[in-house]
């Protein structure tokens, strides 16, 4: 009985002690899961913004020559991952005189846009992106003409992008975004009086598009 006395007495006063060693390791637990997220915050030097804007210019060519300006309103997700946006563009003809066979295309692109990240470096400062955009097409309302001198008007239409995009930060949340492009769009045509026509006409073009985005 005494035995049985002295050990229960024992379990007693040895209690605290596993107390104490369990609100060691709880609290060593809790710093080292401290201090990761802070260096997980501390790693993330680029980019902090959910929003921003992205104001572009570009240049291209293939089924005709064009130039064009644009502004588009975008927003991570995913961590940076992904990124989704809205663009609005206008994309004008560059040729000058009267070319056989090229269309006086002026058009503005409402578009979505969907960038994934692909690579990137390990301060983020630098991404690739793979982008895929599609939307529809507002033509100019003006009228062009076929070989026979026959006058058509240009009705809206649809286009679709995929392509690769680079980005660069120069400060923290500012910095530059090219973009190598394939741009794919049509437009209805219908054949002014007295023809009573209409078709519908695709144009593929090669885009080089450099912005600014804040």
């Amino acid at each position: 009985m005494p035995y049985r006395s002295h050990s229960i007495i024992s379990r007693i006063f040895s209690a605290p002690k596993y107390l104490f060693c369990a609100f060691l390791l709880l609290h060593g637990s809790s710093k080292v899961y401290a201090q990761t997220d802070t260096i997980g915050q501390t790693l993330q030097l680029y980019n902090t913004k959910k929003n921003f804007v992205m104001v572009n210019a570009c240049i291209g060519g293939g089924d005709y020559p064009f130039a064009g300006l644009g502004l588009s309103l975008n927003r991570q997700f995913f961590k940076g991952n992904t990124i989704a946006g809205i663009s609005f563009q206008y994309i004008g003809n560059t040729v000058q005189g009267n070319w056989t066979g090229i269309n006086d295309i002026q058009m503005f692109p409402i578009m979505l846009d969907i960038r994934q990240r692909f690579m990137e470096s390990p301060n983020g400062q630098f991404t690739t992106f793979l982008i895929l955009s599609g939307g529809y097409v507002v033509m100019d309302p003006g009228s062009d003409s076929d070989v026979d001198v026959n006058p058509f008007d240009y009705k809206n239409g649809w286009a679709i992008s995929p392509g690769i995009s680079f980005r660069f930060n120069i400060f923290k949340n500012t910095g530059l975004m090219v973009d190598l492009t394939w741009l794919h769009h049509d437009s209805a045509r219908e054949w002014q009086a007295p023809v009573s026509y209409s078709d519908r006409k695709h144009w593929d073009v090669g885009l080089v598009r450099g912005s600014i985005f804040f």
